[in-house]
């Protein structure tokens, strides 16, 4: 596994149930605008909560949901969905900035 897919996962990890689910419906009640960015923020939060229940799968990394077109317009949504997370929960902030992180390959990711 990539080491910033890692840091994702390692993050990931560190989030409640709670705040896991706040991801998936911040997820599903956005503008569509980067539709793949948010279906793997989706599955990567629902990833989790299956983990904690016992089911073991690899998490997919986000360029198995986001094409390259949508390369730019992912980072910068991941980049405003973090913004109301930073000052009430500063470990989903710091899963956007890994996020963000493992995002800013661009181009060289596909």
């Amino acid at each position: 596994m990539d080491a910033d897919l890692q840091f994702v996962v390692a993050t990931l990890t560190g989030l409640d149930d709670g705040q896991l689910h706040a991801l998936i419906e911040t997820a599903t009640s956005v503008p569509q605008t980067a539709p793949g960015l948010l279906a793997w923020i989706e599955g990567a939060a629902d990833w989790e909560l299956n983990r904690r229940r016992g089911f073991n799968y690899a998490l997919p990394p986000p360029e198995a949901a986001i094409p390259p077109e949508e390369d730019a317009d992912s980072l910068v949504a991941t980049m405003m969905l973090r913004t109301p997370f930073a000052q009430d929960a500063p470990a989903v902030a710091a899963l956007f900035d890994a996020m963000v992180g493992l995002l800013g390959g661009g181009e060289q990711r596909h």
